[in-house]
């Protein structure tokens, strides 16, 4: 196990980035692959994610990554191990509201201040639950559902086609497809399927001690979670990113804006439930590796218990997970350089 100080996940308080590809700072180490795609989807982990990734891969290994669609013609790279970041979709939601209110990315969206500016989250979800115009913002039906089974041949920041991007619902264009309110469901949980890593914003310091193990070959510090002490002192000492929008929890949600929020994310769960599945598959593969368990059920906080819970394939992982039961891992999981990669499975007409 590596325990030099190169090696621990240091605390770190940053900016969020431009999107660009990241080339690793860290260690010289046999890398088990030169590049890595990551699929951004927005408000999950990502843009911390870009950061801590400079400092865990090895070495001028280089991370691309856009918060694109899965499916984006030019983005997709045949050579590079695909990577993913599931959230609570409740969660998700509410992330995207305070952005849209609070960054500043979105003070330059004048028609999403003016709304804003006399309306709260439940006119928000009213308003998008009513009518697909997001103000120029996100928009939150199936958000994770949408990135994983919507099309696009072209790859562009020109505001003018904005919705390329997969941030808004729409249903018409040349060059895309797949944006409506809802995905393909069995798609999407094929594809997790087919993802290298599936890493989980509610068990980020878990899902950088799995990255670093794949990418490096050996885990860092205060990666053992049967040390509570020494694994909750490390997870505390991740990087903290800095969007200049507060911390806003479900949890201080009214009943009745919380039911709102679920007629957004019934195919999420589904996702969010078969991405967790994955992020479990590869813990088993590192304690079987390293004797280290990286995932334990008691850490297994109670709304993720309760989005997992709203599927049945949710409920069987929960209960095979407190029943000590780590799943069977399926093939394409932490692929090392001599394993290759698997074709995405995307077709373009």
């Amino acid at each position: 196990m590596i325990r030099s100080k190169e090696a621990r996940l240091s605390t770190q308080i940053v900016i969020a980035p431009a999107p660009k590809a990241v080339r690793g700072e860290g260690l010289e180490a046999p890398r088990a692959f030169d590049h890595y795609r990551h699929v951004h989807v927005p408000k999950t982990a990502g843009t911390v994610f870009r950061a801590d990734a400079a400092r865990v891969l090895p070495r001028n290994a280089t991370l691309h990554t856009a918060e694109k669609c899965y499916c984006t013609k030019y983005k997709i790279r045949q050579d590079a191990p695909t990577i993913l970041f599931v959230r609570i979709p409740e969660s998700h939601v509410l992330s995207q509201f305070a952005q849209c209110k609070y960054s500043s990315w979105a003070k330059r969206l004048p028609r999403m201040v003016d709304f804003l500016a006399t309306h709260d989250f439940a006119d928000w979800l009213d308003a998008l639950h009513t009518s697909d115009d997001d103000f120029g913002c996100y928009n939150p039906w199936n958000l994770q559902t949408r990135y994983l089974t919507c099309h696009s041949t072209r790859y562009v920041r020109d505001k003018k086609v904005d919705h390329l991007d997969g941030h808004h619902v729409v249903t018409d264009g040349r060059h895309h497809a797949g944006f409506g309110r809802t995905g393909d469901v069995a798609a999407a949980i094929s594809r997790i399927a087919s993802f290298s890593f599936v890493g989980v914003a509610e068990h980020y310091h878990a899902s950088i001690c799995i990255f670093a193990f794949w990418v490096r070959g050996a885990l860092p510090s205060g990666c053992d979670c049967g040390r509570p002490e020494d694994f909750a002192a490390a997870a505390n000492a991740t990087t903290l990113m800095v969007h200049g929008v507060p911390r806003l929890s479900v949890d201080t949600l009214p009943a009745d804006v919380r039911a709102k929020i679920t007629r957004f994310v019934a195919q999420d769960y589904e996702v969010y439930a078969a991405g967790f599945r994955r992020f479990a598959e590869a813990a088993g593969v590192v304690e079987a590796a390293t004797g280290t368990q990286v995932l334990c059920a008691r850490d297994i906080q109670p709304a993720t218990r309760s989005a997992l819970g709203a599927t049945t394939a949710g409920r069987r992982l929960v209960a095979a997970l407190d029943a000590g039961s780590l799943p069977r891992p399926t093939p394409g999981l932490l692929p090392r350089r001599g394993d290759g990669v698997s074709p995405v499975p995307c077709s373009f007409h």
